[in-house]
């Protein structure tokens, strides 16, 4: 993206251009003409990427660069996707006859249950949940964890938490995303699927639990433990969440069967895309709830006539202003003493207790899935049900 990224438009700092407000929205005079503009304040460069000097910036005049990377990666994805494709040949005749007379012996004739079987049995319901409840936590932080680290501790540490170190930051999670498949499923070999599916709940419930504290212990900016105890946690957490898809597969085939594990697997993922659709809407959300709140108590504090002449409107417009994104947590700041505490650390507690809950109902709904009565069985050559 820093390849592709265009700065906007520098018109001068907050003191030399004369700002106006217009329908919500921060206007200043350019060309003879009244043009929308953004104020860049010290508390909202960490948000900016590429911008490391406050000021007024013509709205429209840059670019983030994130349409010509995303071209990019889908060239690189098409070429890398086509190469493999075209790389694949089927096996040789006799290695083809290997697998299948392995097949035969091993896979086949085991006994499995069947897919339509599976779906009516509580334990594919129990699973699903688990897995969408687990999954929730890492969707969300993954597709969020720019925001959230920029946020959250961008104004505590603003010499540290910069565009740069976000985004290193979502690199880290990448890394934990990839050791969680190469970790977890390997101690589940010694632990047991259902049982490192419960740990992720006894693991992931208490650092949530805890995060909200640990963000407040950030503002006062005299250490950087608990940004580093934030890093951890969130590894953590999205490393559960890989060790969850890669656990999923042999664990599917412990419970029902070899024969039809693929077509429970994609059933089953299904909760995994709930998770990833419903997850960061639910974040932002909640957080979107968090700051009108915040906004709310901020404008309490602020003089009605000094409010109006910043904004341009009277404090009863405050939801079309905050809609317009012409009040901020940082600009109310501006217009009350110096050392009010900036409540951005706070935005995302609901959420963070909110995913605690709903990882803790994931945990004890993987508990309740218990082995599935031979019953349900049948031989693995179709035959009928396998006796008990």
């Amino acid at each position: 993206m820093a390849t592709y990224r265009r700065l906007p438009t520098l018109l001068g700092t907050k003191d030399m251009v004369p700002l106006t407000q217009e329908a919500g929205r921060t206007m200043a005079e350019v060309g003879g003409e009244l043009k929308e503009v953004v104020v860049a304040t010290a508390d909202t460069l960490s948000t900016m990427p590429g911008i490391v000097e406050g000021g007024v910036y013509l709205a429209g005049s840059g670019s983030t660069g994130l349409g010509a990377t995303f071209v990019t990666l889908s060239a690189v994805y098409t070429s890398l996707m086509l190469t493999g494709a075209l790389g694949q040949r089927l096996p040789r005749a006799f290695v083809e006859a290997t697998i299948a007379k392995k097949d035969a012996a091993d896979g086949v004739a085991a006994p499995y249950v069947p897919y339509e079987t599976a779906t009516r049995l509580p334990q594919f319901y129990l699973l699903w949940f688990g897995v969408m409840g687990n999954a929730i936590v890492g969707a969300s932080i993954i597709s969020c964890a720019k925001t959230l680290m920029s946020e959250i501790f961008g104004p505590s540490f603003p010499l540290v938490v910069d565009g740069a170190f976000a985004a290193s930051f979502v690199a880290g999670l990448s890394v934990a995303n990839l050791g969680g498949r190469l970790f977890w499923p390997s101690i589940s070999d010694a632990l047991g699927r259902r049982s490192t599916y419960i740990t992720f709940g006894l693991l992931g419930v208490p650092l949530l639990l805890a995060m909200p504290t640990m963000n407040a212990m950030a503002v006062s900016g005299e250490s950087t433990l608990p940004l580093w105890g934030f890093v951890a946690s969130t590894s953590a957490l999205v490393s559960c969440y890989g060790g969850l898809m890669g656990i999923l597969p042999p664990y599917l085939n412990d419970l029902y069967g070899a024969k039809n594990a693929t077509s429970i697997y994609g059933r089953v993922l299904t909760g995994w895309a709930a998770s990833v659709a419903g997850g960061p809407i639910l974040m932002t959300y909640l957080r979107d709830g968090s700051h009108a709140e915040q906004l709310a108590k901020l404008a309490e504090r602020v003089d009605p006539a000094q409010f109006a002449e910043a904004f341009g409107a009277p404090v009863s417009e405050m939801a079309t202003l905050s809609k317009a994104n012409a009040v901020t947590i940082p600009r109310l700041l501006e217009l009350l003493p110096e050392g009010t505490q900036n409540p951005s650390y706070m935005l995302y507690d609901s959420t963070l207790y909110t995913m605690a809950g709903v990882v803790g109902l994931a945990c004890i709904a993987n508990a309740l899935v218990r082995p599935i009565p031979r019953k349900y069985f049948v031989s693995g050559r179709g035959g009928p049900p396998c006796r008990p």
